[in-house]
């Protein structure tokens, strides 16, 4: 879900495009689908079950560009180390991505990937998320994308990828950087909240796969709200 852009498609026509397709399920159905056609009319033909490992977090733009407060003071100290030890040297360069270092964004991502043992299995979530970023990547020109990559001394070390959703919010849909540089995550992702989301009130960090580590990271930036995805499941299937 969603299954069409244009509007939202009823419960009843959801088991009908259901056992067309041959899928029992539904993933990723929004809280607002349930609580546009109500709680009832969806339990008449699904179960409701909670996705929370994808759940979507939503942020402010202004909060990840400018880190103001208390709350953000860690990711601030760390920006400074790494702006001391890279950024005044002159190291870190940031551009667009471009037809001309696409390639140089799938170098990259193999490196990321090593550094996670992402390919360890090819059905996790890690390794899906590496395949999907490579057909992006491929094929970046034809959608409506916005991203940059960082290069530290020459090689890149970090990408991302935004696309728009609504009128008011865009969605990082890929932020992708090494993990052992020290401040360098941090230091990108402001970047990117600074640099892709330019007229957007809200960024999308789309949602932890539950994974511990990751959410720990989205919880640190205390996301504005975040936006509920269920699981529906046909009942007489």
């Amino acid at each position: 879900m969603p299954i069409t852009p244009r509007r939202m498609v009823p419960p009843d026509e959801l088991v009908t495009t259901a056992r067309l397709a041959g899928y029992t399920d539904f993933w990723f159905v929004p809280e607002a689908y349930v609580t546009h056609f109500g709680r009832e009319a969806v339990e008449r033909h699904f179960t409701i079950q909670s996705h929370g490992a994808y759940d979507d977090y939503v942020y402010l733009v202004d909060d990840l560009a400018e880190l103001k407060g208390n709350r953000y003071s860690k990711k601030r100290n760390l920006i400074k180390q790494f702006t001391r030890e890279y950024v005044a040297r002159e190291r870190v360069r940031i551009d667009p991505i471009g037809a001309d270092n696409t390639d140089d964004c799938l170098i990259f991502l193999e490196e990321w990937c090593r550094e996670r043992d992402c390919d360890a299995d090819e059905q996790v979530d890690l390794a899906c998320e590496k395949q999907a970023a490579i057909n992006t990547l491929l094929s970046y020109d034809a959608f409506d994308l916005k991203g940059i990559l960082l290069r530290i001394d020459g090689k890149v070390s970090a990408f991302g990828i935004s696309a728009p959703l609504t009128s008011d919010m865009a969605t990082l849909q890929y932020e992708k950087a090494l993990g052992q540089i020290k401040g360098l995550y941090q230091y990108f992702d402001n970047a990117c909240a600074r640099m892709l989301f330019n007229g957007y009130t809200y960024l999308n960090k789309e949602s932890d796969m539950g994974i511990p580590g990751l959410t720990q990271a989205k919880k640190s930036y205390h996301p504005h709200k975040m936006v509920r995805a269920l699981k529906l499941i046909l009942k007489d299937a």
